[in-house]
């Protein structure tokens, strides 16, 4: 009689491992930004609330017009001071910091950043533009070339002349004694819907001058 004996067979059961990528999600407080009326050649910064609410940080490389808009100006949020949550990056070694690092957040309490754009008008009418935000968004479905994460909010606001009107439009000093000194007073009303700047004041006069500073 043949007699064997039968050894379990052991099974290394390897452990469950996997990489698990963190949710990283960018957005705005809002969706449409308004400058309002601004005098042309007066310029009006417009602050922009950067929201991440995924695990992960979110890393914003690009901030710019969708279309070449000289009254559209993005400030250089790279230099900003740097906060909590918010803190600018050297995102290719180079020695200089050229994009934003927004730290996680949650739905409820999103990690926030601020970066500003400029409104220029140099003409009078309605100006709207939309800003694009180039980022690690792992989230979004639009996307660049080179892979990165598109999301869009409007700008918008009016350039409009000033309006500046100056009364009395002439004084009558009369007859008075040499060698004195005589006042008139002026009014400069803004007659517009924008701010009016007065530079300077402008008298081609040996007589008469302005007593009231320069503003």
């Amino acid at each position: 009689m043949l007699s064997f004996a039968i050894a379990p067979l052991l099974l290394a059961c390897a452990p469950d491992q996997g990489i698990h990528v963190q949710k990283r999600v960018l957005a705005t407080e809002d969706y449409t930004y308004d400058a309002g009326m601004v005098a042309v050649g007066d310029r009006k910064t417009v602050q922009i609330v950067l929201t991440s609410s995924g695990q992960g940080a979110v890393k914003v490389y690009a901030i710019h017009p969708e279309e070449e808009n000289e009254s559209w100006v993005v400030l250089e949020s790279w230099t900003a001071t740097k906060t909590e949550t918010c803190t600018p990056i050297d995102s290719d070694s180079d020695g200089v910091d050229d994009a934003l690092s927004i730290a996680g957040g949650t739905e409820d309490e999103p990690a926030t950043c601020v970066t500003e754009v400029s409104f220029r008008p140099e003409s009078e009418e309605y100006f709207r533009e939309i800003l694009v935000f180039e980022s690690n968004d792992s989230e979004v479905e639009e996307k660049t070339e080179d892979g990165y994460g598109i999301w869009k909010v409007v700008v918008r606001g009016i350039g409009a002349f000033p309006c500046g009107v100056a009364y009395p439009t002439f004084h009558d000093f009369g007859k008075k004694s040499p060698g004195g000194s005589y006042y008139a007073k002026s009014t400069v009303e803004n007659c517009g819907n924008v701010t009016l700047t007065i530079a300077a004041f402008d008298d081609d006069s040996t007589s008469f001058d302005v007593a009231t500073p320069d503003p």
